[in-house]
């Protein structure tokens, strides 16, 4: 009999070893938030399992990163990215909350509260409309911080339904990709790499025009101004900023 017993139990331990935990995430896709300069950043965030280890994937603007240095340790997570920064969340079974911190490219370091929860697939607005603006395109863009410097670039949107996916290139040429929703004449953008976080509010104006502002990691706020144009390219953004600057000095 304690023979029997034994292996009962022997079975019982082999089988739970390749258990999922009961105190680790859930696997499956999250909404996540982080907060960036008092504004709510939405992504999307897969936990997976792959040959009994946790992976993680960002799915978003098209791009599928996944993240293979994790670590789960009781209801702990922590996973390293590129770049030095970190994501540490404390998991519950479907609502995990951390910090997301991010060396940015002067090496300063920034955590931002992270929430996350299971099940959730949208972004900014949870009800999708079906008759919304249509911003798909190329826009030039100014984007003007409180010391009136203006910095253009050039947008590229795609839209699908209430999804925008597209790139964001300054004159410089440094690019950021971007994803977000549009809600009938409002349009929320973020983009989040893992040195720089930003989120765009813009609003459809009468004459066609896309104003807003942007929330910067380094919490600095820009006044955002944006038009379609389907000649605009980044060369010409700069052209025009520096016409408008002549302008405003003679």
């Amino acid at each position: 009999m304690t023979r029997r017993c034994f292996l009962v139990l022997f079975i019982c331990l082999m089988c739970c070893s390749g258990c999922e935990r009961v105190d680790a995430p859930l696997v499956g896709r999250y909404r996540a938030t982080i907060d960036v300069a008092g504004k709510e950043l939405p992504f999307l965030l897969d936990v997976a399992r792959e040959n009994d280890r946790y992976v993680l994937i960002l799915p978003n603007a098209g791009e599928r990163l996944r993240i293979t240095k994790v670590r789960v340790e009781g209801p702990k997570l922590e996973a390293r990215l590129p770049g030095n920064s970190t994501l540490l969340v404390a998991a519950g079974r479907k609502k995990l909350s951390g910090t997301l911190t991010l060396i940015d490219t002067s090496g300063s370091s920034h955590a931002l509260p992270l929430r996350a929860t299971l099940g959730d697939t949208h972004l900014f607005y949870d009800e999708s409309l079906s008759d919304n603006a249509d911003v798909e395109g190329r826009w030039e863009v100014a984007l003007r911080t409180d010391g009136d410097t203006t910095a253009p670039a050039l947008a590229l949107l795609e839209q699908e339904h209430d999804r925008i996916v597209g790139t964001l290139t300054f004159a410089s040429g440094e690019q950021h990709t971007l994803h977000g929703q549009i809600h009938d004449e409002e349009l929320q953008l973020a983009s989040l790499s893992w040195s720089d976080a930003r989120v765009y509010k813009l609003a459809l104006t009468a004459n066609g025009a896309l104003e807003g502002e942007a929330w910067l990691l380094s919490g600095e706020r820009q006044r955002v101004h944006a038009k379609r144009n389907s000649d605009a390219t980044r060369d010409n953004a700069q052209v025009r900023m520096n016409r408008n600057s002549a302008r405003s000095t003679t």
